[in-house]
């Protein structure tokens, strides 16, 4: 039971990616997937402890951790990630 397929930090940014073909529809992994996309958060592990990270396609970004400027890596972020209408 997990979060995503891949997370990794770096210098306190959260990075997640979703790996949508080999995703199972009922796992916990595709859940939180969903529950971003749709709720624009994820319950971590069913806890109450809600996370909104920035969604952009399959990957998300969690800075609340960050300490550098937030607002360049975020649009950076939005700017290389993959969108939804290019993933198809």
């Amino acid at each position: 039971m997990g979060l995503c397929s891949l997370a990794v930090s770096e210098s306190g940014a959260e990075f997640y990616w979703w790996d949508l073909d080999a995703l199972d529809k009922d796992s916990a992994e595709y859940a939180a997937y969903e529950s971003l996309k749709t709720e624009g958060s994820i319950d971590l592990f069913n806890s109450g402890s809600l996370i909104s990270p920035a969604s952009n396609g399959p990957f998300a970004l969690l800075t609340t951790g960050y300490t550098g400027d937030v607002d360049a890596l975020t649009d950076a972020f939005m700017a290389f990630g993959q969108s939804e209408t290019e993933a198809g």
